[in-house]
């Protein structure tokens, strides 16, 4: 398996090679019910019901991370029905912890979207996403409406209702791994960005402006 990344040298643009991508093609995810999904279903045809070949994934941090819902939830209101946007696409979420959070993260963030888990982060490092803890040398970003300090207090929280497994990891996901956004049309990676840090994920004008 391929090392964690921090941010050293990192294009956080640039596409992966063919032969990475198709390796991570046959990596499998779990959906909310625990039913094994591979990752090429989701870039080749989007979901099982869409009839759009455009696919945004959206690979969140862990599930108790008091910024990605911030951003899940930005997410959701200027994209309320993304079959009916113009032009139509699918958006998918993917977490790094266990897939028996996402019920829980569906009611915390009113997210609707199709969601997923990979507790093993196999697909974050074939892809190359970052491993830091770094909050950035920069402002917070337009997506987050609540402050530093309140989105630290969320995650907290959220991990104490969810017991030990949450404290150790073994539920939400690992801390210190972050994400990106990647663009699929008819299988073909269009357009792809990843987190140089925990507050990195891209501004929701510049994904309207890709899609």
């Amino acid at each position: 398996m391929a090392k964690d990344r921090d941010t050293e040298a990192m294009d956080l643009y640039a596409h992966p090679s063919h032969d990475t991508l198709q390796a991570a093609g046959a990596m499998v995810l779990q959906d909310e019910h625990g039913k094994d999904t591979p990752f090429s279903q989701l870039t080749e045809s989007g979901t099982n019901n869409s009839t759009s070949p455009v696919h945004l994934i959206v690979f969140i941090r862990h599930f108790f991370c008091g910024n990605c819902e911030e951003y899940t939830r930005a997410l959701t209101r200027t994209f309320p029905s993304p079959s009916t946007h113009n032009p139509p696409f699918t958006l998918s979420i993917i977490g790094c912890g266990d897939h028996k959070t996402i019920p829980d993260y569906r009611k915390r963030t009113g997210c609707s979207f199709p969601m997923y888990a990979d507790p093993s982060r196999q697909l974050y490092i074939k892809l190359g996403m970052s491993y830091n803890l770094s909050l950035g040398d920069k402002g917070p970003p337009a997506y987050m409406t609540t402050g530093l300090a309140q989105t630290a207090v969320t995650g907290l929280w959220n991990v104490l209702m969810n017991g030990v497994g949450g404290m150790t990891g073994q539920k939400g996901g690992d801390f210190k791994q972050n994400g990106g956004e990647w663009l699929f049309q008819g299988g073909e990676l269009k357009w792809c960005h990843r987190m140089s840090h925990t507050r990195d994920h891209a501004e929701v004008a510049e994904l309207e402006k890709v899609l």
